[in-house]
């Protein structure tokens, strides 16, 4: 299943996002992952640390971060 399918994959991608916009840094594909790696770091359930991986190696698939934004048109709103 993919990531676009998969509500806790989309929920841990917002927590970064929103964890981003709340300290006022850039929110980016790169930026996105960096926040995840930081997330998984604080975890303590095995779940979490699975969502969050998986959520940061689908960002981590597209090669160049202009692809991810035009699948992900909201990413740059």
């Amino acid at each position: 299943m993919s990531i676009q399918h998969d509500e806790k994959g989309q929920v841990v991608i917002g927590e970064a996002a929103l964890a981003l916009a709340l300290s006022e840094k850039e929110i980016s594909v790169n930026a996105l992952i960096m926040q995840l790696s930081r997330m998984e770091a604080g975890c303590v359930t095995d779940e979490r640390i699975q969502s969050i991986v998986k959520a940061r190696n689908w960002l981590m698939s597209f090669e160049y971060p202009q692809e991810a934004a035009a699948c992900l048109p909201y990413l740059n709103s």
